[in-house]
């Protein structure tokens, strides 16, 4: 047996010694009360109605009906079955840079369109794998979860401009993070099939944490394939705000915003993985063909049966009992029928 929300057996516990300790407390000053208001020779005449076996009892139901309910919140789960299938796929998120850099024109006709192209040609040659898509700017957003509906992810990817992240900037940490959290294992899984981040970018990074981001990956056992998109040259960013295609991007001072790939980013969040490889796109998308057949290629060969074991909720078995324990104690009447 297994719980869904084990923080409620602590409630549990708590509650059993709050209990305990509140019924010993209730007989401790009841007594002290009845010795203050009768006197001991009249006591036994004037309490000979209550029937003292019977109230405790009434104390126990109690205590373990509202038990039986925190245990019925922790909703415990029972193995039912446990079913294997067979996938000749990896799961895959596909983490792509969508900031205002990846307008520049140093891969024509410009590195958004190129890298679009490029995973469209990318996905056309995956077999069973599942892909999920991560736009990342400022900050990141999980647009297409784990699916195998690969015509959705391109619908999606295709659909994706450099205004589809408001918040402005380049956060390859975000990005990493939210791939970290799409591949989590769940814990009914028990042999989960093999898992990567595909991270998109330009290697800008103008906040967050890459580094420590990918040696968290290492630690949840995750490669990241990083793939370099534009040149290390650069090229003039334009200014998506502006109907001309001709007017540039300004920064504070006045001059023309110049974007340029840094590759050494990008390298060193590969490294920073477990088994992480960087390539450099290129213009006709070959950098991703090259990690489609260096890196994901052999993960897909190894692929193993992986098993799902299913688990059945049975939390209406302690919430049925607790409704009949208090209702019994409902029904127990602490007074001796007088005769």
């Amino acid at each position: 047996m297994k719980f869904d929300s084990p923080l409620w057996l602590v409630a549990l516990a708590v509650l059993a010694v709050v209990c305990a300790l509140a019924f010993w407390r209730g007989a401790v000053d009841r007594e002290r009360r009845l010795a203050r208001l009768i006197a001991p020779r009249l006591r036994e005449s004037l309490m000979r109605s209550v029937d003292g076996l019977k109230r405790r009892l009434k104390g126990v139901l109690l205590t373990v009906g509202m038990l039986l309910v925190a245990f019925a919140l922790a909703r415990p789960l029972m193995p039912e079955i446990e079913s294997k299938a067979q996938r000749d796929g990896i799961d895959i998120v596909v983490a792509l840079d969508v900031s205002r850099s990846m307008l520049a024109a140093d891969l024509a006709p410009s590195r958004l369109a190129a890298v679009k192209a490029g995973l469209s040609n990318f996905v056309a040659r995956l077999g069973g794998d599942r892909l999920a898509l991560v736009p990342f700017a400022g900050e990141a957003y999980l647009a297409v979860p784990l699916t195998l509906d690969h015509t959705a992810f391109i619908r999606t990817l295709s659909a994706l401009t450099t205004e589809s992240v408001t918040k402005p900037g380049s956060d390859l940490a975000s990005a990493i993070r939210l791939g970290i959290k799409t591949l989590a294992v769940t814990n009914r899984v028990v042999r989960p099939p093999a898992r990567v981040i595909v991270l998109l970018s330009d290697g800008e990074q103008l906040q967050g944490e890459a580094i420590v981001a990918a040696q968290e990956a290492r630690a949840a056992g995750l490669p990241i394939l990083t793939v370099g998109v534009g040149t290390p040259l650069g090229a003039k960013v334009p200014d998506a705000r502006s109907y001309r295609r001709d007017l540039m991007l300004k920064n504070e001072f006045g001059r023309d915003v110049v974007s340029k790939l840094d590759e050494r980013m990008l390298q060193q969040v590969a490294a920073g993985s477990l088994g992480g490889r960087y390539a450099l796109m290129g213009p006709d998308g070959a950098g991703l063909e090259q990690l489609r057949q260096s890196s994901i290629e052999p993960l897909v060969a190894r692929a193993l049966t992986w098993s799902d074991k299913e688990f059945r909720e049975i939390f209406q078995v302690p919430l049925l009992l607790s409704l009949a324990v208090l209702l019994l104690e409902m029904l127990v009447n602490e007074r001796r029928r007088t005769k």
